[in-house]
């Protein structure tokens, strides 16, 4: 800490009867409803800021302890050690909770313990020893698939441990166990490249990041081969940031940018000394400045020039493609989601995840939407706003597991075809929406007119034309109809009638909707009686119109044959774009739904 002076109005939003700070929205389901709460993690930061500053003198220290004490459960059950988001939470409803409290409190007495009183320095360390009990269970839980989280509740658990190893008798015997859970991590980590993806995340990537620099940089124990093996994720997170530099990352798997667009700052541009002004209100968890006279500059990697053309690996075999230029970005995972039991109704990831994005850095924002009416109430992945979400995340409210949209893609230089299914329909839907959502400045827009169920979109942007395209299957047309050629597809007992194909193409509508500019696809009625899946092939074209159809031919799917309902046959597909043609094969019911059968070719 320096001798530089600060100024801060500790009393804005401070609740004096409270001993806490107050915010006028609090995101757990208990106390939602409430306009003003208390929060742990407000609280815990609000300490660490004023030791970084010189001014712990200045807020009420002690008596902010003493309340976080308070809020720690200590009942020897499952949740001994998880403190509470809120102080007007009565159970636990968030998991995180105790590492967003804890952490700062933690790099407070790791940076500067020293300034704490004996009195503060008791509380704390009876707060860290019941903590402690929570992370090392949450710990060895081992969801390791959910890296933020566990990475959080490991460096908390090991930190706390050097603490407090020589404060409390037993806690030196802790130290394999936990060395050997941090090296399993690691290992997953490494191997199956971040789980669920929160390396392609713009937020939770930096969450990761700043877990890592506290461990890494913090940490005085950690054995070197353990140390290394955190180094190196260390530096495969900072290369994926360096990647997208200057701007957002396409596609975005756990984003909340539903409805404005995106900004993004690569982490190493966040750590840098505190201004000398500083607004409380703005600051909610620990920041770049807490590393920076920890020397973090010197000691990560070389920044690494922005990429053109990237491509990520992800889980299973998946892995993200970006185009990045000046004007525009634009991204796609091969398979979305990425880890087929990853969504629950009142969890996952599908509601906060774009696996389809383009980006006009500051002014246009993009990316494929679901939306689903079932007795009135509207659902959609990834959702309209954090608030709604949060009362349930799944897009049906009958059905457990709840349905959830799959999305394949293929993207190769300035095009990204994509294929997107919905692989069951509740009884009780009533439509079913799969569209593009624009947000912000959509440019001059215009809607070709083309016959048969192909669709395209035009957007003007500045020196440059996007054509986007939607074509729903099945692709019907009158031999299609023929029943012989259905039945050679598999088809098993169903009877496909003129009237029911006549009303079975859907139309796209282009609509504005409060700030968005939505493009809908709409599933409902006839649309969706009898069926078992929807599906779309979407495509962008970053190069401008495409003036050419498609041509789709049903496809005798690879042996042996299995049932299948019209919707679920299988297409051949070419088409021509300016200076390449496609050639895919789309099979629904397929391990691989959507692939090349060749590379695509210079036209």
């Amino acid at each position: 800490m320096s001798d530089k002076k600060y100024r801060i109005n500790w009393e804005k939003d401070w609740n004096s009867q409270a001993c806490m700070w107050q915010q006028a929205y609090g995101h757990t389901p208990p106390i939602r409803h409430l306009k003003k709460v208390h929060s742990s993690r407000k609280a815990a930061t609000m300490i660490l800021l004023a030791a970084e500053t010189g001014q712990l003198d200045r807020i009420e220290t002690t008596g902010i302890l003493k309340k976080l004490d308070g809020m720690v459960f200590r009942d020897k059950s499952r949740f001994h050690g998880y403190i509470r988001w809120y102080m007007e939470e009565d159970l636990p409803s968030d998991p995180n909770s105790t590492f967003f409290a804890g952490l700062p409190l933690i790099i407070t007495w790791k940076k500067h313990g020293s300034m704490l009183s004996e009195e503060q320095r008791e509380i704390t360390s009876g707060i860290f020893r019941d903590m402690y009990v929570w992370f090392k269970r949450e710990s060895m839980e081992r969801t390791w698939f959910y890296p933020n989280k566990s990475l959080g509740e490991l460096t908390c658990a090991w930190m706390i441990w050097e603490i407090c190893r020589e404060i409390y008798p037993g806690m030196e015997g802790e130290k394999g166990e936990l060395l050997k859970l941090m090296e399993e991590a690691a290992f997953y980590w490494t191997e199956n490249m971040w789980g669920w993806g929160e390396h392609m995340s713009d937020g939770y990537c930096k969450v990761c990041l700043t877990e890592l620099s506290v461990l890494l940089l913090l940490g005085k124990s950690l054995p070197g081969k353990t140390k290394d093996s955190f180094r190196k994720l260390f530096d495969r997170l900072l290369e994926v940031e360096d990647m997208y530099e200057g701007g957002p990352r396409v596609p975005a798997l756990r984003t909340y940018a539903f409805s404005s667009c995106p900004a993004n700052e690569n982490y190493r541009d966040t750590i840098k000394p505190l201004p000398d002004e500083i607004d409380i209100s703005k600051v909610d968890f620990v920041s770049g400045h807490t590393f920076y006279d920890l020397g973090w500059h010197q000691f990560a990697p070389p920044r690494k020039p922005a990429a053109v053309e990237a491509r990520i690996e992800c889980f299973n075999k998946a892995f993200a493609v970006a185009r990045i230029e000046k004007d525009i970005r634009a991204g796609s995972v091969s398979r979305f989601p990425l880890m087929p039991s990853m969504d629950r109704i009142n969890a996952g990831l599908s509601w906060q995840s774009m696996p389809v994005a383009v980006s006009r850095p500051g002014k246009t924002w993009m990316y494929l939407q679901w939306e689903t009416e079932e007795e009135g109430r509207i659902r959609s992945h990834p959702a309209t706003d954090v608030k709604e979400a949060c009362f349930n995340y799944g897009l049906s409210g009958s059905i457990n597991p709840p349905v959830t949209g799959r999305t394949y893609s293929i993207q190769e230089g300035n095009g990204i075809l994509v294929l997107r299914i919905m692989p069951s329909i509740p009884a009780l839907c009533a439509r079913i929406t799969d569209r593009l959502r624009v947000i912000g400045d959509p440019g001059e827009m215009e809607e070709p007119s083309h016959e048969g169920p192909w669709h395209q979109l035009l957007m003007r942007w500045e020196d440059r034309e996007i054509s986007v395209h939607s074509i729903p299957l099945p692709f019907f047309d009158r031999t299609s109809m023929d029943l012989p050629v259905l039945k050679t597809c598999g088809n098993f007992c169903e009877l496909i009638s003129p009237e029911t194909a006549k009303m079975a193409p859907v139309s796209m509508k282009l609509k504005r909707n409060g700030k968005c500019l939505d493009w809908d696809g709409d599933n409902s009625g006839v649309q969706l009686r009898n069926r078992r899946i929807v599906a779309t092939l979407w495509a962008f074209c970053l190069d401008g119109r495409i003036g050419s159809p498609p041509m789709l031919n049903i496809s005798m799917p690879t042996p042996p044959l299995i049932p299948r309902m019209y919707e679920e046959n299988g297409w051949e597909i070419t088409w021509k774009w300016p200076g390449k043609n496609w050639n895919l094969l789309i099979d629904p019911l397929g391990s691989e739904p959507l692939k090349e059968t060749g590379p695509a070719r210079d036209a």
